[in-house]
């Protein structure tokens, strides 16, 4: 997104003029889908270059970088639903007490 590779600085996507630190103007896009979300962005040297790379097609979206589960989270995902599961036995045997108490069951 427009950065020459040897030295950082800026440049503009368009034509590819070097362009100092007050005069350049970034445009940055964000497009979420059901399965993965899309920055885009541009930097260019001014409005006309701006606006001719809005008007063209902008490109795909990097897919999102999915981290495999380590044995760890997967522990801790077992021992939250393990600890929901007790919670909501507990929670049913409260109210199962509760109703015999009162005389409903």
């Amino acid at each position: 997104m427009g950065y020459e590779e040897s030295d950082d600085t800026l440049v503009c996507d368009i034509c590819g003029v070097s362009l100092d630190e007050d005069s350049w103007l970034a445009v940055a896009i964000t497009r979420p889908h059901a399965k993965r979300l899309g920055d885009v962005g541009a930097v260019f040297c001014g409005q006309p270059h701006a606006a001719a790379w809005i008007a063209s097609p902008l490109p795909d979206p990097s897919p999102l970088a999915t981290e495999p589960r380590s044995g760890r989270d997967r522990v801790a995902t077992a021992g939250f639903w393990a600890v929901i599961a007790v919670v909501g036995a507990f929670s049913l045997a409260g109210v199962v007490a509760v109703a015999q108490w009162v005389g409903v069951l």
